[in-house]
């Protein structure tokens, strides 16, 4: 279970940096879905989704059991709010999501996030640590998918398969 619910949180980890490095891919679903939006700019709630999907992924994964329930709870909602706007593909797509989602909400508190965080640590000392550890965690995965995408053009640059 820890490791499910850890694969989960790293896989919204890595789609909520996606919207930070790349918003125009986020921006071109906005673009046909404008409701959602509220109003707002494409590429201010690009960066909001992004960030709310990246907390809440995190704290899934590290977070004490009240924040990986309610970050459980929370892109639960997000995830079904948004299966009437997109239809049937994210009906199918979004239910093993969910299903994990439910799990860690009734399971509460892992042996993974336990290890994220320390379990000897107060509630400051712990706050702190996993503070360091979002920032961490962050700059880390913003760094090896930045890194990734810029390998893989490099690489395409280089065969001459990206020219025509």
């Amino acid at each position: 279970m820890p490791i499910l619910i850890g694969s989960l949180s790293l896989s919204l980890m890595w789609t909520a940096v996606e919207k930070f490095l790349f918003p125009q891919w986020t921006i071109s679903i906005l673009v046909s879905h404008p409701g959602i939006t509220a109003g707002q700019a494409f590429s201010t709630v690009a960066t909001i989704a992004g960030f709310v999907e990246f907390s809440l992924a995190f704290y899934l994964l590290a977070g004490r059991e009240i924040l990986g329930r309610v970050g459980a709870m929370l892109l639960g909602i997000v995830f079904v709010a948004a299966m009437p706007e997109f239809g049937m593909l994210d009906i199918v797509g979004h239910i093993p999501v969910i299903l994990i989602l439910v799990i860690a909400l009734v399971a509460g508190e892992t042996p993974l996030q336990i290890m994220c965080r320390g379990s000897d640590s107060g509630m400051l000392i712990s706050g702190w640590k996993v503070g360091r550890a979002y920032v961490g965690t962050l700059a880390v995965l913003m760094l090896f998918y930045y890194g990734l995408h810029a390998l893989s053009v490099w690489t395409v640059a280089k065969s001459g398969a990206g020219i025509l």
